[in-house]
């Protein structure tokens, strides 16, 4: 079986322009038990292209999108010339969990070793515990907060989806009202798994 096969049994059709490692997102998380997480370290270009819808609603009729994490104070790659995110997802097969789950979209003002303020090669314990503060700290808002170190956007899922809905809408020439995804998600019901 090739590659092709792994995303039509995923729901996934992604176009030839999506960047490659659009490619490893389903193969990646095929092997997730339920309630399993994962993260995944990319460019951010899936988040505003036209290739990453198709992607973000995979993501969305499959998981629980937790948190997608970026800084604006230090390169992630330094030598990679594009912008960098962590996204933390967890499978979910509960269509009203998913669309009731928050996401946190987490913006770093400062390096991440000041904001864990415990150098690597110091207290592994400490800093080990200093990491969990601030996972906690991003899983645990509820409404947008913001510092000196951080932005947290909080967003309901299902205010993804219906946006997501309305934008592809748009781009296809098709009403919103037309859509079948945008009558379930006014019923309440989410995205048509």
């Amino acid at each position: 079986r090739g590659l092709g096969d792994v995303y039509k049994r995923q729901d996934l059709q992604l176009s030839g322009r999506a960047d490659l490692h659009c490619y490893f997102w389903p193969v990646a998380t095929k092997l997730l038990q339920p309630n399993g997480y994962f993260g995944f370290l990319t460019s951010s270009s899936w988040l505003d292209v036209e290739y990453g819808f198709a992607l973000q609603g995979w993501i969305l009729r499959h998981f629980k999108l937790l948190a997608i994490m970026e800084s604006n104070a230090e390169p992630w790659f330094i030598d990679a010339r594009v912008k960098t995110v962590a996204t933390i997802l967890q499978r979910c097969e509960d269509e009203a969990e998913r669309m009731a789950n928050l996401v946190r979209f987490v913006r770093f003002d400062k390096p991440l070793r000041e904001i864990i303020g415990v150098p690597a090669g110091g207290d592994e314990a400490e800093r080990q515990q200093a990491v969990e503060r601030l996972r906690d700290r991003v899983l645990s808002a509820t409404a947008d907060e913001e510092d000196d170190a951080l932005r947290i956007i909080v967003k309901p899922q299902r205010d993804l989806w219906a946006d997501g809905v309305r934008a592809g809408s748009i781009l296809r020439g098709v009403a919103p009202d037309d859509t079948k995804a945008q009558d379930a998600d006014e019923d309440g019901e989410g995205p048509a798994a």
